[in-house]
């Protein structure tokens, strides 16, 4: 009888994993250190909570974005592991755009990141009438973890961070001083902080839930070398279909993949970057393009963040005096 009893329990174990996928592999504490959540039984329930709340359209609409982005959702995995940045940063950016970066939001806010034009120039992007850095998915993803480094800084810890870039420095502080805290569970369960905040911060646990089962793990990586990007440099004014010529690729999907220039050609003062898939890189230079460009990119934005931290420290002095 006991023996029937295990097999039972076996076999229903074995269907509700098939039923649910995404509890083919479940570390509570690992999304726990990810986000700098403390460790403690509400925060580990309300961790738990948001698990048990994946659905089908959640699966789904990951899967979706990951297969439809392939590019952008290669690159910039890339540039967060050679920037060190968190690997939520990836999810943040599904959750803002979807990874478009032709997306725009009704208060302006453009591109895979989001950035409004006030913010996007302050850490760094060109926004004008010739090109627009927010869609540009390496650019901005280097702007990204400058913001999302000062956010945590500030703030302490990465859910923080998250929140903040949500809702905003000033709104986050003010639900904090309101409740009293800035512990995750207090602040969920707040009416302090904006229910879109805890939306978008919800979200973005689910996808690191989902992108840990092992189905996703394969969509993941599938053709990972292949769906990138090359950056390569080229003359003020240059055309993009001159390189797209190059490299044989219609000039419909140049355009797409270059979205950050906002009319055919790279400004003219100066000289500039496009981007072309790494399988047309070789046909590219075959056809006498010119190699792509190679960036040290953590020693270059370490200089940037400490740079930025040293003014705002100064602004901070100043306003004290």
């Amino acid at each position: 009888m006991k023996i029937l009893k295990i097999l039972f329990f076996s076999i229903f174990f074995a269907n509700f994993l098939i039923a649910n996928p995404t509890i083919s592999y479940i570390n509570h504490d690992k999304i726990l250190s990810d986000f700098d959540i403390e460790n403690n039984q509400d925060n580990k329930k309300m961790v738990i909570s948001i698990y048990k709340s994946i659905d089908k359209s959640d699966r789904n609409l990951f899967k979706k974005i990951v297969l439809n982005k392939s590019y952008h959702t290669q690159v910039i995995r890339q540039k967060l592991d050679d920037l060190d940045a968190p690997e939520f940063m990836l999810y943040l950016a599904m959750v803002e755009s979807q990874l478009s970066n032709k997306a725009t939001s009704q208060v302006r806010a453009g591109g895979i990141w989001q950035f409004m034009p006030s913010t996007a120039k302050k850490y760094g992007l060109t926004v004008n009438r010739h090109i627009d850095e927010r869609r540009d998915p390496i650019v901005s993803t280097d702007a990204a973890y400058e913001y999302m480094s000062y956010l945590k800084d500030y703030f302490g810890k990465w859910y923080l961070a998250a929140m903040a870039y949500n809702c905003g420095e000033a709104c986050l502080s003010k639900s904090i001083k309101s409740v009293g805290s800035d512990d995750f569970d207090t602040l969920l369960n707040s009416n302090a902080l904006p229910n879109e905040t805890k939306n978008f911060v919800k979200k973005i646990i689910k996808y690191s839930y989902i992108a840990k089962n092992s189905s996703m793990i394969k969509i993941l990586d599938k053709d990972s070398d292949k769906n990138k990007l090359i950056k390569i440099p080229v003359n003020g004014g240059e055309k993009l279909a001159n390189i797209a010529k190059k490299a044989n690729i219609p000039i419909s999907a140049m355009k797409d993949i270059n979205v950050h220039i906002r009319g055919v050609a790279a400004p003219k003062n100066g000289n500039y970057h496009f981007y072309i898939p790494t399988e047309n890189y070789e046909t590219y230079i075959a056809n006498g393009g010119v190699e792509a460009i190679k960036e040290d990119n953590k020693a270059k934005l370490n200089f940037k963040i400490s740079n930025f931290l040293q003014e705002e420290s100064k602004i901070q002095t100043s306003r004290l005096e």
